[in-house]
């Protein structure tokens, strides 16, 4: 078996990997495609939003609409270098030795993206009054207020329009809170694998690429048109020296594609296997996410 085919099978024996990378990236609009995406590309990104209405009859084309687009575009890109001496050369064949390796830099290349684009959350960008919590405090009352709060707001209460980001410590508090496992059932998913179900109407989606910053942002509670995303597998190009080939992996549950580039360097000895995506993001409404502070 060639380093190539290997590369192939193991990233799609991964897949599930990038599915649970990319549990985070559903509480925005997200457009995700199969066809490469070059830098300075613009991505028209449809945004689902809040519907708007009218007292006047008769008039059917006022242009209202459910939907919208918002241009996003690819001038970000992420990376995950993995490097091998011609010694490990002939494990590199060996697919259930490599698929780790990949399934890491595959997690590596989601965190930095997120973690990137959860920097656009700040005071300035999201100016509805934050909720300040200690993750002690942080129970299926404090959701349940944080609803209501988002409610009176006028977010779009439709199922699955709400997602709750949250840290570890975070998600952790909920999943020791009584009111919340004690409705569960013995062995479920909670109990055998630390996922909730939805809680309070929020889709909850644990993250910990939420930056640690001045701000002490822990959390939020989102609509899906607070932020616009676009994520494209990177256009192949040419190597200066030897064999370059590449590989795309796809999520089939949402679409995301990655790139995977492979070639070797005669000068070190060295197969280098580069797990990356061009992406881009844009803040569309700041009134569509309350942010959650730690104490």
């Amino acid at each position: 078996m060639s380093v190539t085919v290997a590369v192939e099978t193991a990233a799609n024996n991964a897949v599930g990997t990038l599915k649970h990378m990319l549990i985070p990236f559903g509480a925005f609009s997200v457009d995700y495609a199969a066809t490469p995406g070059m830098r300075g590309q613009v991505i028209q990104v449809p945004v689902v939003g809040a519907i708007t209405g009218n007292q006047t009859e008769n008039s059917y084309e006022q242009g209202s609409s459910s939907v919208s687009k918002v241009d996003v575009t690819l001038n970000k890109y992420q990376q995950a270098p993995l490097a091998y001496t011609d010694v490990e050369q002939q494990q590199l064949e060996d697919v259930a030795w490599l698929q780790p390796h990949i399934e890491e830099a595959m997690y590596q290349v989601g965190y930095n993206m997120m973690r990137d684009i959860m920097s656009e959350v700040t005071a300035a960008n999201f100016t509805l009054d934050p909720v300040t919590c200690a993750a002690a405090a942080f129970d299926y009352d404090q959701v349940v207020d944080i609803r209501t709060q988002a409610a009176k707001d006028k977010f779009p209460m439709q199922p699955g329009m709400l997602s709750l980001l949250m840290t570890p410590d975070y998600h952790g508090a909920l999943l020791k809170d009584t009111k919340i496992s004690n409705n569960l059932g013995i062995g479920g998913t909670p109990l055998t694998q630390g996922q909730l179900p939805n809680v309070a109407g929020f889709v909850l989606r644990e993250s910990g690429a939420i930056p640690d910053n001045s701000e002490s942002l822990v959390g939020m509670a989102v609509a899906k048109s607070a932020i616009g995303i676009a994520i494209r597998p990177t256009v192949p190009g040419q190597a200066s020296e030897g064999q370059v080939d590449f590989v795309t992996v796809t999520d089939p549950a949402t679409g995301a594609t990655f790139t995977i580039r492979i070639h070797y360097s005669a000068a070190t000895g060295t197969t280098h296997i580069n797990v990356e995506c061009r992406y881009g993001y844009e803040l569309v409404d700041g009134t569509r996410g309350i942010r959650i502070k730690s104490e």
